[in-house]
């Protein structure tokens, strides 16, 4: 049986409205991992094309947040042009799409966000993962290195 607790009350008009919003959230997860492949190709030619020759990206989640602190992209200053990027309205719960400009931070980090969730969703929940995600153009290929956090349970008795 499902309660409606603060969360539920605060952001959603029913328990029903929480479990649409989690479908929602699983078919949007397992539409990314279908097109992985070809929305990495976009991303990787959309970098080479606007001269990027190096990103880093460092994240780190746990507690039921989690947040990309540090974006390190070579050369610095760079943007993106006829970029499509996709953002929550807090307000309705729904993803907005938009198209323009954007700087190459912003679109590295939205791509590396939604790696994170198609991959490694649940990253940012309890204890939580850190890590990075590092691209050179020399050798094309996204590097992802992490440790996840594990709580551990003791007992002793003396």
């Amino acid at each position: 049986m499902m309660t409606e607790d603060f969360a539920v009350k605060d952001v959603f008009d029913s328990p029903a409205d929480l479990i649409e919003f989690n479908k929602s959230w699983q078919a949007r997860v397992q539409a990314q991992k279908d097109t992985a492949d070809e929305n990495l190709k976009t991303f990787k030619k959309a970098l080479e094309d606007n001269g990027i020759t190096y990103f880093k990206v460092s994240y780190s989640g746990s507690g039921d947040s989690g947040e990309i602190y540090e974006t390190e992209v070579k050369p610095n200053d760079i943007t993106i042009p006829d970029c499509e990027w996709v953002e929550l309205d807090y307000k309705t719960l729904k993803r907005k799409k938009f198209v323009g400009v954007r700087n190459a931070e912003d679109y590295i980090e939205e791509f590396c966000y939604s790696l994170l969730e198609a991959y490694h969703s649940g990253w940012e929940i309890n204890e939580g993962q850190n890590g990075h995600l590092e691209w050179d153009s020399e050798s094309d290929e996204i590097t992802h290195d992490y440790f996840v956090l594990i709580e551990e349970g003791h007992s002793e008795g003396f």
